[in-house]
C-alpha cells in the first residue's frame, strides 16, 4: 500500500506541468512593476520638493530686495533718491517687459536671504521708478513721492524666478 501511494503521489507531480512557477512568476512580475511604480513615485516627490525650495528661495530673495529698495525711497534724501531712480521705465502693455529687463544693471540687493543660506544663482536686484499721472484714471491725481519698486529673484535653479512690485509714497520731504 506504501508503494502504490508514493507512486500516486508521483504520478500527481507529473500531472502538475509547472503551475506553481507560473503563479510565482506572475507574483514576480506584479511585485516588480509595484517597486518600480513607488521608485517612480518617490523620484517625482523628490523633483517636486526641489522645485518647491527654489521658488519659495526665490520668492526670500526678491521679497529681501523689496524690502531694501522701499527703505532706500522711504529713508533716502531726495537729492540721492532722485539720482537712484531708473530710467528704464517698461511698457505697461508689453506682458514680457519685466523678463526682458537687464537685471544685471539694476541695484543688487546685498544683504541675508531668507534662511540665510544665500543658496541662489545670483543676487536678487531691484528698480525704483517715479510714477506720474500718465494714464486717464490717474489725471489730477496727486502723485508727489509716489514710486514703484519691482524686484527680482532667483532661487537654486536659473528657472526659479519670482518678480515682486510695490507701489511705494513717500510722506517725507527731507
Amino acid at each position: 500500500m506504501a508503494s502504490t501511494m508514493k507512486i500516486s503521489v508521483f504520478q500527481f507531480r507529473r500531472q502538475q506541468k509547472g503551475a506553481v512557477l507560473m503563479i510565482s512568476l506572475i507574483l514576480l512580475v506584479l511585485l516588480t512593476i509595484i517597486g518600480i511604480t513607488a521608485i517612480l513615485s518617490s523620484s517625482l516627490d523628490e523633483r517636486m520638493a526641489a522645485n518647491a525650495r527654489a521658488r519659495n528661495l526665490a520668492f526670500q530673495a526678491a521679497e529681501s530686495a523689496l524690502r531694501q529698495g522701499e527703505r532706500f525711497v522711504l529713508e533716502s534724501a531726495w537729492d540721492k533718491l532722485k539720482d537712484d531712480v531708473s530710467s528704464q521705465h517698461p511698457n505697461p502693455d508689453d506682458d514680457d517687459a519685466w523678463t526682458n529687463i537687464n537685471w544685471d544693471k539694476q541695484k543688487v540687493y546685498t544683504g541675508p536671504i531668507g534662511d540665510g543660506t544665500d543658496d541662489v544663482v545670483a543676487r536678487p536686484s531691484y528698480v525704483i521708478e517715479k510714477l506720474t499721472a500718465t494714464g486717464s484714471s490717474l489725471t489730477g491725481r496727486d502723485m508727489t513721492g509716489i514710486y514703484r519698486v519691482t524686484a527680482y529673484g532667483q532661487g537654486s535653479t536659473a528657472t526659479a524666478v519670482v518678480v515682486l512690485e510695490r507701489i511705494v509714497r513717500r510722506t517725507k520731504t527731507n
